[in-house]
């Protein structure tokens, strides 16, 4: 729906999403285990908890987990996040 909205998200350990976009500028935040986040061809960077991201609408990227514990808050300012 349009508004601000947000959402806890837990990835499989080794997760790896193929590359896509979003309609919509979004901030992540680490709060459990290590996420990297980033274009499909940038160094593995992987952020520890407490760390955040934004990913800015349109810009393809993928999303990674390495371990078995993991969690990240998914904040949207604005939607509808398609």
């Amino acid at each position: 729906k349009d508004g601000a909205s947000g959402f806890l998200v837990k990835f499989n350990e080794g997760f790896s999403s193929p590359p896509h976009i979003h309609n919509i500028t979004y901030r992540g935040v680490v709060i459990q285990g290590e996420v990297h986040n980033d274009d499909k061809n940038a160094d593995e960077q992987w952020l520890p908890a407490g760390s955040f991201w934004i990913q800015p609408s349109g810009e393809s990227h993928i999303t990674a987990a390495r371990d078995k514990v993991n969690m990240a808050y998914i904040e949207i300012n604005e939607g509808p996040y398609l």
